[in-house]
């Protein structure tokens, strides 16, 4: 009787804390695998700081607009120009990682792009919405395409030499089953930005606790196995 007594008033001390726990509501750009990699790392890390989350998606725009509004507490993370745009919003000081960007031409045709200064002579062609991107190729006109799919398909098919995209948007298409795509990437990216996760000023005081896990893991060298291990995830459509 004794024990069972003390099982029921452990479970129930269990219970009574999961309920106090803090839960935060983070926004996310849906159907975007840079935000699915970053939704995998960030569950953990707020687990770890023994914090509920919450991930909610949305379109692109809307989830930095949301965020930024206060309707989510954060948002899953963005490169820190945004923040110029999104006045509300704070990076957390520690990447999660670097977006690096490359160009994707057809195999066979060996196009050497390694600058953007080499796009010069190429039809070039953009994922929308990337700022970074749009603006270094901004002087060769490139087309704005809504996601990888199509951009992979203007190179298959030769109507345009040179897509521009991420490295972890490009894997979610190049690496998919069904995927019949012959390009490749340049060998060095073209750019690199760092990543940041994004609070709203009202909860300010989650980037202190954030950052300090973030840089336990980078020192640890964890924040590199678990991006490692969602990327193998995202690369197998388990993410």
């Amino acid at each position: 009787m004794r024990l069972i007594l003390c099982f029921l008033i452990l479970i129930g001390s269990l219970i009574s804390a999961d309920a106090h726990a803090q839960t935060v509501s983070v926004c996310m750009a849906s159907k975007h695998p840079v935000h699915r990699v970053a939704q995998y790392v960030f569950k953990q890390v707020y687990q770890q700081a023994g914090i509920n989350v919450i991930f909610s998606a949305f379109p692109n725009k809307r989830s930095l607009l949301r965020a930024n509004e206060g309707l989510c507490t954060a948002e899953a993370g963005r490169v820190k120009r945004v923040t110029e745009i999104y006045e509300n919003l704070r990076i957390v000081p520690t990447p999660l990682f670097n977006l690096r960007s490359f160009a994707f031409s057809k195999k066979g045709r060996g196009l050497k792009i390694e600058k953007w200064a080499d796009l010069r002579d190429h039809s070039v062609a953009i994922r929308r919405g990337e700022i970074y991107v749009a603006e270094a190729t901004k002087e060769f006109a490139p087309a704005e395409m809504r996601d990888y799919t199509t951009l992979f398909t203007l190179v298959e098919n030769e109507r345009v030499d040179v897509a521009i995209g991420h490295w972890v948007a490009a894997l979610d298409v190049l690496s998919k089953p069904t995927s019949d795509f012959h390009v490749e990437r340049s060998v060095v990216p073209l750019h690199e930005h760092p990543f940041y996760h994004l609070v709203h000023k009202d909860s300010s005081e989650l980037n202190a606790t954030l950052n300090s896990i973030l840089i336990e893991w980078q020192n640890s060298g964890r924040l590199k196995q678990e991006l490692e291990l969602a990327l193998e995830k995202l690369a197998k459509g388990k993410i």
